[in-house]
């Protein structure tokens, strides 16, 4: 199966679930996320507003900004480019680039001060690689988060064996799904 055919099934079948599955599942993957900030001791997360039946942030930064955990989120240029901007509130949120919410303030937070960048992603293999929405956006940003963990974040519906991977794709260190903490599984 091509990149393109599996990314629409999966975005298919997020498309296709209870809304009230999806806020359950969501609740669930932020505890888990919240568990690891918590016991890891990190101090800045990237986020992502979620959008296309993503796991819901919303909850999940809200309660990452209680704890004083700094939350940076992506703001998204031309060309693939990517930068995470501070976010303080969630209301303080505008609607940028292919109608996802970002920071509507303009604080830059530098890549390599991440502990922990949360991914979202169409699906995630138990290989750990992840299938994207196509734009290249994370695989170009990625490896200038020099400290961080990679963490996927997805359903656990959106679980795949494995995920094709061409040699820009960034693998992910683990994935968060409503089951905890997901890590490679080489079959």
């Amino acid at each position: 199966m091509t990149k393109q055919e599996l990314r629409g099934q999966y975005l298919q079948k997020r498309q296709e679930a209870p809304p009230a599955l999806l806020e359950q599942l969501s609740e669930a993957i932020a505890a888990h996320v919240l568990r690891y900030v918590k016991e890891q001791g990190v101090k800045a997360v990237m986020a992502y507003a979620d959008v296309r039946n993503e796991p819901k942030t919303e909850k999940l930064i809200r309660a990452l900004l209680r704890e004083n955990v700094c939350v940076g989120l992506p703001k998204c240029g031309t060309k693939g480019k990517m930068e995470a901007f501070r976010l303080r509130d969630w209301d303080e949120l505008t609607t940028g680039r292919y109608g996802i919410l970002e920071p509507g303030g303009d604080e830059f937070l530098a890549p390599e001060g991440f502990g922990l960048v949360l991914v979202p992603g169409s699906c995630f293999g138990f290989d750990m690689n992840r299938l994207g929405y196509g734009g290249g956006y994370y695989d170009r940003y990625l490896p200038r988060c020099r400290n961080a963990v990679y963490a996927g974040v997805c359903y656990g519906f959106c679980m795949e064996e494995t995920v094709p991977r061409d040699d820009f794709d960034i693998p992910m260190d683990f994935v968060f799904t409503e089951a905890g903490l997901v890590t490679a599984q080489f079959i």
